[in-house]
């Protein structure tokens, strides 16, 4: 199957790894663990990131350990390998570069930048000097 410019689309894949394929250009949306099914009471964290299926390769997957360390519920939207075909990463940010992430009125794109902010907003609950109030 092919997405109308010559790239596979991974449903296929994203069907093994037990994600629901979105139904427009073969983009598939993973949940979080312990995030929401939509709707409702749909968590307010969107993380765009490509489809690397590991987190352990790139900046996207960076910034995914980093929100489940801290027990950030989120919703991951994979977005296609091609920069052409994000148009949703372009008019978010201005750029067509992932990974970006969507927390409420704040749209931050850069690995580093999402990181610092992840930990600012939601905090590291594992740091000894927040556990000790005395100093």
């Amino acid at each position: 199957m092919s997405d109308g410019h010559g790239d596979p689309v991974l449903d296929a894949d994203a069907s093994a790894r037990g994600a629901a394929a979105a139904p427009d250009r073969g983009r598939d949306t993973v949940e979080a663990e312990g995030a929401p099914a939509g709707g409702a009471g749909e968590s307010a964290v969107l993380l765009y990131r490509c489809p690397t299926p590991t987190d352990y390769l790139c900046p996207c997957g960076t910034v995914a350990r980093r929100l489940r360390r801290l027990g950030v519920e989120h919703r991951t939207e994979r977005v296609p390998y091609r920069r052409a075909d994000r148009p949703e990463i372009g008019e978010l940010t201005k750029q067509d570069r992932v990974p970006v992430l969507v927390a409420g009125d704040e749209i931050i794109h850069d690995s580093r930048r999402i990181v610092q902010y992840v930990e600012w907003a939601y905090g590291r609950r594992d740091r000894p000097e927040e556990a000790d109030p005395s100093r």
